[in-house]
């Protein structure tokens, strides 16, 4: 199934994708981003592409292309979000309702603010993630992280008391643990960062590493443990579990960390947004609280669905090509189609496209949103 997705995923390519440009809403433009893919099939060596191997010149080819035609496929997807959003479509329609809610959860927590630019995405067995901070202005903040904004994290923490949808600094204590909690954690990892489950509970820190050389008596979680131990780590600690991604900025004040990946041991997506959990983004040096926002539910957002669902494409888009293996190359695949399953919904809903006589069929020539 994963080939045939990647097949209809790289036919999706087209070769009018300048005119289709010029069609697309100025509300869905993404600022053009540099990276290593190619703009069109043209600009490849395809006849590189019989020789055996993925290692063509010293580039990794077979998760190149991909990748490419992934974050083309999410080009389009944008393309047609955009149209619906120009349609009139009715966010309380029982039928539609149910209909969207019955797909599962989608659930995205943005913070959009001068000082840091977040999107967090939850979806099935998946998650995706754009982490940008400006340390100039976050420069207050330093004292409190020992002078080391970075490494930064990211949690999905068990509440998010008076947060604003679109996410606040933690001045005045506005993310502390009286408001946001600790981190979502129902398997009981614990540890002085864990859920309030734990507290008066006599159970070590990531207890589930106990018999092995991981085991300190301390909370320990990393992409490795994670692997091999899902239940040493909270099931909110995210950037733990994943990482944070790869930083794409140039600027060393203004670092760009962009993630895509699969996450097989994944809780309920539902509950992050449905539990009113929250995103804190922290400096990991301290564990200091630096901002938070709440997660949010696309399926039960009204007139917001689009705006949630437009965060989660523009931000798969940013993170596309730099899937690093084929486990984030399946996560993307997975992100893609759940993106869609609620596009389509909303197109029929909108009345764009023929749904009584023939099935929906993906546009042969994509829209740039890059």
């Amino acid at each position: 199934m994963a080939a045939e997705c990647l097949t209809k995923i790289s036919n999706a390519r087209g070769t009018e994708q300048r005119t289709a440009n010029q069609q697309l809403s100025p509300l869905l433009k993404l600022n053009e981003e540099t990276t290593h893919l190619p703009e069109s099939l043209e600009e490849e060596d395809l006849p590189s592409f019989d020789v055996p191997g993925c290692i063509v010149n010293g580039r990794n080819r077979c998760l190149e292309v991909p990748a490419a035609g992934i974050r083309d496929y999410l080009r389009a997807l944008a393309a047609r979000l955009s149209v619906i959003i120009k349609s009139t479509v009715d966010y309380t329609d029982p039928d539609l309702q149910d209909r969207l809610t019955r797909l599962g959860c989608l659930s995205v927590a943005v913070i959009d603010l001068p000082e840091a630019q977040v999107t967090v995405g939850l979806f099935k067995q998946g998650m995706v993630s754009r982490v940008r901070i400006d340390m100039g202005p976050l420069a207050t903040f330093a004292s409190k992280c020992d002078n080391q904004l970075l490494p930064i994290s990211f949690h999905q923490h068990e509440k998010s008391n008076s947060l604003l949808p679109r996410g606040q600094l933690n001045t005045d204590n506005a993310c502390d643990a009286e408001n946001t909690g600790g981190h979502h954690d129902p398997g009981y990892a614990c540890g002085s960062t864990g859920g309030s489950a734990c507290k008066g509970l006599d159970i070590p820190p990531s207890s589930a590493l106990r018999g092995t050389e991981l085991f300190t008596g301390e909370y320990n979680c990393n992409p490795r443990i994670y692997a091999r131990r899902p239940f040493a780590c909270h099931a909110g600690d995210i950037s733990g579990k994943l990482g944070t991604g790869v930083n794409v900025s140039p600027d060393l004040s203004r670092p760009d960390f962009r993630l895509m990946a699969l996450d097989t041991h994944a809780d309920n997506t539902c509950i992050a947004s449905e539990s009113k959990h929250s995103l804190v983004l922290h400096c990991h040096s301290t564990n200091f609280r630096i901002a938070c926002a709440p997660f949010q539910r696309v399926e039960t957002a009204g007139n917001r669905l689009p705006n949630l669902l437009w965060e989660i494409i523009r931000t798969a888009s940013s993170a596309a090509p730099h899937l690093r293996n084929q486990n984030a190359l399946l996560a993307a695949l997975i992100c893609v189609n759940e993106v869609e399953q609620r596009i389509l919904l909303l197109e029929k809903a909108a009345k764009i496209r023929n749904w009584d006589r023939t099935p929906v069929r993906e546009p042969d020539h994509p829209v740039s949103i890059g």
